[in-house]
């Protein structure tokens, strides 16, 4: 597998995809809604624990820990921060709100 994710149609141009990219060491041009483990190959376990706790430090959210190993998309992610009340926007609106 390489960073080039061909299964996400569109891609998700935003901090949380900027913030995605930053950790995993990889174009965050790359990625979209549907990318993850299973497309990007930099995205192991390990760089997997180390997002979620730079997207807690980012977005001033705690994800419970029974949540962690589901939240394996870019799409997850957004969708997990909305409901922890994060502003992350949509993919749609280029991530407007979104606060570092």
């Amino acid at each position: 597998m390489s960073a080039t994710d061909t299964t996400s149609g569109t891609t998700a141009s935003d901090e949380l995809r900027d913030a995605v990219g930053d950790v995993l060491g990889v174009d965050p041009e790359l990625l979209g809604e549907a990318s993850g483990p299973s497309t990007i190959a930099e995205w192991t376990s390990v760089k997997h624990v180390e997002l979620m706790m730079v997207l807690e430090e980012v977005y001033g959210v705690v994800f419970p820990a029974r949540e962690i190993g589901r939240l394996t998309t870019v799409a997850a992610l957004r969708i997990r921060l909305e409901q922890l009340g994060a502003a992350v926007g949509t993919a749609a609106d280029g991530g407007a709100g979104a606060g570092r």
